[in-house]
């Protein structure tokens, strides 16, 4: 599978959750700011996230899945 990197703005974003029936991905994360703390993190696996791009033009919008749905969410 090809993946690609994209660099951008997305102003005025909406975050859409995909349905329960996607799934929930439980993950550890630390605090970079307190070592050795650190607590399991739910998110989607999948997620879509719209909205504005630098010009004010709503067309933005990117869907991710397992992964790239947990850097959105």
């Amino acid at each position: 599978m090809l993946h690609r990197r994209f660099v951008g703005h997305i102003l005025n974003p909406t975050l859409t959750a995909a349905p329960t029936f996607a799934g929930i991905t439980t993950e550890p994360k630390g605090c970079l700011s307190v070592p050795g703390v650190g607590a399991d993190l739910a998110r989607p696996s999948l997620a879509t996230v719209d909205g504005f791009d630098r010009n004010g033009v709503p067309q933005v919008s990117l869907t991710g899945a397992s992964r790239p749905a947990q850097r959105l969410a």
